[in-house]
């Protein structure tokens, strides 16, 4: 249905209410792992292959803590904004 917002129920993830602890953190792993073979073969198709990639992924990664960086800073000076008195 268009503008349907909710998933049809044939189209929601499955339940990984059967798993236990330990196939769930195992689950949890093999996502991270297929996570970082994509960033890794993004990284390597930026820089082509006789790139630097341990080089392209500390520049990454150093560009994405300093937008972190910046997120919280703005997050808590809004933070401590808002929770002011007003004109305080």
């Amino acid at each position: 249905m268009p503008g349907q917002l909710i998933p049809l129920p044939e189209d929601a993830p499955p339940s990984l209410a059967h798993l236990t602890v330990p196939q769930r953190i195992a689950l949890w792993v093999d996502l991270m792992d297929a996570c970082e073979a994509l960033l890794l073969a993004g990284l390597r198709r930026k820089i082509g292959p006789d790139g630097d990639l341990r080089a392209a992924y500390r520049q990454w990664y150093t560009e994405r803590m300093e937008e972190h960086d910046r997120t919280m800073f703005h997050m808590l000076t809004e933070l401590d904004r808002r929770s002011r008195p007003h004109g305080g």
